[in-house]
C-alpha cells in the first residue's frame, strides 16, 4: 500500500437532493479526497443523513471532504437565507465553520490544496455562446432534446426549468439559441467544477448524470468534464465508483445492527481506508488493461477473489490429510471424505471460530491474515474465520443473484 494512494471524485451533490446524502458516507469512504460542490447543511442534518454536522465539518477539516462553490453561498448568511432553494437555509455549525475555513484556506496558492475552494465566478455562458457560435447546428438539436417528454431523463429538471424560464420571452430561433445555450452553461459550469478541484472520477448518481454527460457531441465534451482526460477514461471512472458504492452498500448489510448507527469517522483517513483506495485504483487499472467495464459483478468478484485467497491462506498451517478443529476434538480426513475439501471448509469454518486461538498456538494456522483487512474494518467486524465466511456468502449470493 502506497502512502499517497489517492481517488479524488466529485460530486454536484444537491442535483438530486436527500438520495444522495444517504449515500454519502460511503462515497466518502470511496474517495480521497470527495469534492463536493456547494452542500447543503439543512440535508446533511437530516436524519437520513449517516454524517452529524459535526463530523461533516470534521472530515472537511482534515481535508477528506473538499467542498467548492460560489463565494456567496460559502460566505454569505443573508444571500443564502434568501435562496429559493429548500437546502440553502445556514447553519452556524457546518456553514459557520465552513466558511472559516474557506476564509483561512484562501492564500494557498495551489488551489487543490485548499480544503474549501471559493470559485471563480462562473464562465459556462460565455463558453455556451462560443461553442454554440462554432457549432450553429448544435442550437436545433439540443433545443429538440429540451422539448421532447424524456428531456427530464437527459439533463437534470433544475437546468430544463432553468432554460425554459430564460427562454420564455423569446421566439423562435431565438428562443432555441437561448435553451440551448443555458442547457451548454449548465454542463461547462460542471466541467469547470470538476476541473478545478484536481477530480478523477465523478459521481453519476442517476441515468440523468449519464445522459447529461454524454448529450452534448465529442468536442464539446473535451471542453467539459472530459478534459484533461479523454471521455472514455472519465466515464469507466465513475462506473467504478458507482460500483464500489453498491459493494458498500452490501457491506453495510453485513454490519451488525449496533454499528450501523455508529460513527464511520474512525475508518475515515485511517490505514484500511487507504487500503480501500490502492485497491480502488488498482481496480481502475486492472479493469483498462483488460478492456472490462468495471461492473458491480466485477467488482464484487475481485474483492471476493482476494477474501478467498486470505481465507486459504489463513488455513494453510493444517496438514493436508487432516484438519482440526477446536484444538483437536474434531479430525475431518479429506482424502477419504465423500465432500471435497472446499465444501467441508465453508461449513468448518464456523467450528473453527471458537477453537481458532488453540490451533494458533498448536501451529495448523498462520498467525496473520493475508487477504483485505479493510472489509472488516469499514463494517466493524473482528477479523475471525465466522465473520470471513460472512462476508463470503454475502458476496457470493450477490453475484448468483
Amino acid at each position: 500500500m502506497t502512502a499517497d494512494a489517492q481517488f479524488p471524485t466529485f460530486c454536484h451533490i444537491n442535483d438530486h437532493g436527500h438520495l444522495v446524502y444517504r449515500r454519502l458516507h460511503r462515497m466518502v469512504a470511496t474517495s480521497l479526497p470527495l469534492n463536493l460542490w456547494s452542500p447543503s447543511s439543512a440535508y446533511i442534518n437530516d436524519p437520513s443523513c449517516r454524517l452529524s454536522g459535526r463530523e461533516f465539518v470534521s472530515l472537511v477539516e482534515t481535508g477528506l471532504i473538499r467542498i467548492a462553490g460560489r463565494e456567496k453561498w460559502l460566505l454569505d448568511q443573508n444571500w443564502r437565507s434568501k435562496h429559493p432553494f429548500p437546502g440553502a437555509s445556514w447553519d452556524k455549525t457546518v456553514d459557520g465553520a465552513i466558511r472559516s475555513i474557506a476564509l483561512h484556506d484562501q492564500g494557498i496558492p495551489d488551489v487543490t490544496q485548499r480544503r474549501v475552494i471559493i470559485a471563480r465566478d462562473e464562465r459556462g455562458i460565455e463558453k455556451a455562446d462560443q461553442y454554440l457560435e462554432e457549432h450553429p447546428l448544435e442550437v436545433a438539436r439540443l433545443a429538440k432534446l429540451a422539448r421532447q417528454k424524456n428531456a427530464p431523463r437527459k439533463v437534470h429538471p433544475g437546468t430544463l426549468e432553468v432554460a425554459f424560464r430564460e427562454a420564455s420571452g423569446l421566439k423562435g430561433p431565438a428562443q432555441d439559441r437561448k435553451i440551448a445555450a443555458t442547457i451548454l452553461r449548465a454542463a461547462f459550469n460542471h466541467g469547470d467544477a470538476f476541473q478545478d478541484v484536481g477530480a478523477r472520477a465523478p459521481y453519476l448518481i442517476k441515468d440523468v448524470d449519464k445522459a447529461f454527460l454524454s448529450i452534448v457531441s465529442d468536442d464539446a465534451s473535451r471542453v467539459t468534464m472530459a478534459a484533461p482526460k479523454d471521455s472514455r477514461s472519465l466515464r469507466a471512472d465513475a462506473q467504478l465508483a458507482e460500483s464500489l458504492l453498491e459493494l458498500l452498500r452490501l457491506l453495510d448489510i453485513a454490519s451488525p445492527p449496533k454499528r450501523r448507527f455508529r460513527t464511520l469517522v474512525k475508518f475515515y483517513g485511517g490505514e484500511e481506508h487507504r487500503a480501500l483506495i490502492t485497491w480502488q485504483a488498482n481496480l481502475a487499472d486492472e479493469f483498462q488493461i483488460r478492456g472490462q467495464a468495471a461492473t458491480v459483478e466485477g467488482v464484487t468478484r475481485s474483492l471476493l477473489d482476494r477474501l478467498e485467497e486470505g481465507r486459504m491462506d489463513w488455513m494453510s498451517g493444517f496438514d493436508k490429510g487432516s484438519m482440526v478443529a477446536g484444538g483437536g476434538a474434531v479430525v475431518l480426513d479429506l482424502t477419504t471424505s465423500g465432500f471435497g475439501p472446499v465444501a467441508i471448509l465453508g461449513g468448518l469454518l464456523q467450528t473453527i471460530s471458537a477453537g481458532h486461538a488453540g490451533l494458533k498456538k498448536l501451529g495448523y494456522v498462520d498467525q496473520e491474515y493475508s487477504g483485505p483487512h479493510w472489509p472488516f474494518a469499514y463494517i466493524g467486524l473482528t477479523r475471525s474465520p465466522a465473520n470471513l465466511q460472512r462476508l463470503v456468502s454475502l458476496l457470493e449470493e450477490q453475484i448468483d443473484n
